[in-house]
């Protein structure tokens, strides 16, 4: 598991399946003009429910799974 990996997983309560965008704001620390590109540009898949914009926890923990590491000053 990568560190990204590591880190979302102790943000994301175990048992909450998918966010809202202010949810999973608040848990990734991404900003929500950002959230709202990365979903725009297909990098983040939603779910719509009642209106409601739901991300799942596993395609937030597959985004940032994916992204590169930092290098190391």
């Amino acid at each position: 598991m990568t560190s990204a990996a590591k880190h979302l997983e102790e943000r994301l309560p175990d048992w909450k399946l998918a966010y809202r965008i202010d949810e999973a704001v608040a848990a990734t620390g991404i900003g929500r003009t950002k959230l709202y590109q990365f979903i725009k540009a297909g990098k983040i898949e939603t779910r719509r429910a009642d209106g409601m914009v739901l991300i799942l926890r596993e395609e937030l923990q597959r985004y940032l799974a994916g992204l590169p590491p930092t290098r190391k000053a």
